[in-house]
């Protein structure tokens, strides 16, 4: 669970479920509200905001195309290394 600064004291740190959630989600049980918000609101608590969006998609792109790279970077060398003479 991450940690939120609110403000610029220490003692306003609180957990970031319980600034994104709300009282009512947070009351409901599996993370439905009773106040008539459903799965919806469920759904929509648990998506990142605009502003993790921003960071989030690059960063998730980063990260696939790191990952892409090495793969064909090490079945490439496989393919070079295996079938050099010598």
């Amino acid at each position: 669970m991450g940690l939120v600064r609110r403000g610029g004291s220490r003692a306003s740190i609180q957990p970031y479920s319980a600034l994104r959630a709300g009282s009512d989600a947070v009351a409901g049980v599996g993370g439905f509200s009773e106040g008539g918000g459903g799965a919806m609101q469920a759904i929509r608590n648990a998506l990142p905001t605009e502003k993790e969006r921003k960071k989030l998609i690059p960063l998730g792109l980063m990260l696939f195309f790191t990952l892409f790279s090495y793969t064909v970077l090490r079945d490439t060398k496989d393919v070079l290394v295996v079938t050099a003479p010598g």
